[in-house]
């Protein structure tokens, strides 16, 4: 189990096995930190990091910027890797940018899972959990900025352009 013991402000989110690693909400984490318990959970010990996130966070801001990294350090064997990869993180960037569409969290689910069975290597199987991982424990944020356009954390600030605006 993992202490968050002595925190000055309670925790929104830890991220358990860096970038290819889950995020899971502090009540997740009373159980065994050992790689089956994670892996029901929707996060791999991955590289061991632990990362924990306060109320300043926007966990829908760090699970792209996860994606992002991940489809870059992605060699792109396969057409999941290659091609699925980079359009979950095209959409993740949609949501933080002011860009989403209704359906996408549809897209990213479906998208997320035909990337993970075609995967060959460990990069693309684990590559879907923050995305995956974000949505399960904190749909109300991705929700936020898939419906509603709005950041709760502040974090993102899309630049939005009035139709025939001009200079």
């Amino acid at each position: 189990m993992l202490s968050l013991a002595g925190l000055s402000e309670a925790p929104k989110a830890v991220l358990v096995g860096g970038p290819s690693g889950g995020f899971l909400p502090p009540g997740e984490l009373d159980a065994p930190i050992e790689p089956a318990s994670l892996a029901e959970r929707g996060a791999v010990w991955g590289s061991g990091t632990v990362v924990v996130a306060d109320a300043r966070t926007c966990i829908v801001d760090m699970a792209s910027l996860m994606t992002r990294y991940l489809n870059d350090e992605a060699c792109g064997k396969t057409i999941p890797c290659r091609i699925g990869l980079r359009r979950l993180a095209e959409i993740a960037e949609r949501f933080t940018d002011g860009r989403p569409r209704p359906t996408d969290a549809q897209l990213v689910d479906d998208l997320a899972s035909d990337t993970r069975d075609g995967a060959l290597c460990a990069l693309e199987s684990t590559a879907t959990n923050p995305l995956l991982s974000g949505m399960r424990y904190f749909m109300p944020e991705f929700e936020d900025h898939i419906i509603r356009g709005h950041c709760p954390a502040g974090v993102c600030q899309p630049l939005r352009v009035a139709a025939g605006a001009t200079r």
